[in-house]
């Protein structure tokens, strides 16, 4: 299990990539279909067991990103369905959780500090790859110079698309406990967007079968985390913190950013502060 201080550190010093084998879904994945089957008959301890298991072996699998990000998508209804079943035991709680209760949201911040790590690492090694790419002059012809970018940017765009996914479920996490989130995810969300509106894939849309419902952009995901800050929903009960999520993707076409402050703007958000989330401009007068 992954907790808020080493999952920092792991933010802080990736671990290096090692061959190693597969416990449950095969070589590259070959018998994921089949564990996704088997997991399904399984108890939720275990499920939760080998599904942390899975995960913390992609984290340092030394395979090809393309795969590692194949392999995350298909597992998707996997985590969200292992999430859903351990929130049965703590979001109908009308008041203080039990410690039992708090290990099991444990277990879900686990889960979801080791995806983060997963996207974090793809993002980061191909960052560097395309830095590398524009450094070295490369005797290959021009076509295959823009496919081997547009792959990068692709794998890029959707690692931190889900990137942002996971950080706005931790935020989540932390308001059904009624706790204030951690500095450091708005320190990533807002390195995330800044960095993703300098590329110009801010406002793409993600190419993808397993893209968000409400959620088509890396800038979409980044509105509703600031909608969402604003609610302050540690404030709401347990169920409707959830609830709330349903509707942040509509909620957040009602705002607008803008990356110049003006008489109409009410929020200012400084993206290279590690610090501060927001600040009302009347703060400044």
């Amino acid at each position: 299990m992954i907790k808020l201080q080493a999952f920092l550190k792991l933010l802080n010093n990736p671990v290096q990539l090692r061959p190693l084998n597969f416990s449950h879904i095969g070589e590259l994945g070959t018998a994921l279909d089949q564990w996704k089957v088997n997991l399904s008959m399984s108890s939720s301890e275990q499920q939760y067991t080998e599904v942390e298991l899975v995960l913390g072996e992609l984290l340092i699998a030394e395979i090809p990103d393309e795969k590692r990000m194949k392999i995350m998508l298909d597992m998707q209804s996997i985590v969200q369905r292992l999430v859903s079943d351990l929130h049965s035991e703590y979001i109908h709680e009308p008041s203080g959780l039990s410690e039992k209760q708090f290990a099991v949201v444990d277990k879900v911040k686990s889960i979801y500090f080791l995806c983060v790590l997963i996207y974090d690492g793809v993002s980061n090694r191909q960052i560097e790859v395309k830095q590398q790419n524009y450094k070295k002059p490369k005797k290959i012809s021009f076509r295959s110079l823009l496919s081997s970018g547009q792959s990068q940017n692709d794998l890029i765009q959707q690692a931190i698309y889900h990137l942002m996914q996971y950080y706005l479920y931790l935020l989540m996490e932390d308001a059904l406990i009624f706790e204030k989130a951690s500095d450091s995810i708005w320190q990533q969300l807002n390195y995330l967007y800044l960095y993703a509106v300098q590329e110009n894939i801010a406002n793409a849309k993600i190419r993808s079968k397993h893209h968000v419902h409400n959620a088509d952009t890396i800038h979409e995901y980044y509105l509703q985390a600031c909608v969402y800050n604003l609610l302050r929903p540690a404030s709401y009960r347990r169920q409707d913190i959830l609830s709330l999520h349903k509707v942040l993707g509509d909620w957040a076409t009602k705002i607008t950013l803008e990356s110049d402050i003006n008489s109409d703007s009410k929020i200012f958000i400084d993206l290279r502060n590690s610090k501060s989330r927001y600040t009302r401009l009347s703060s400044f007068v």
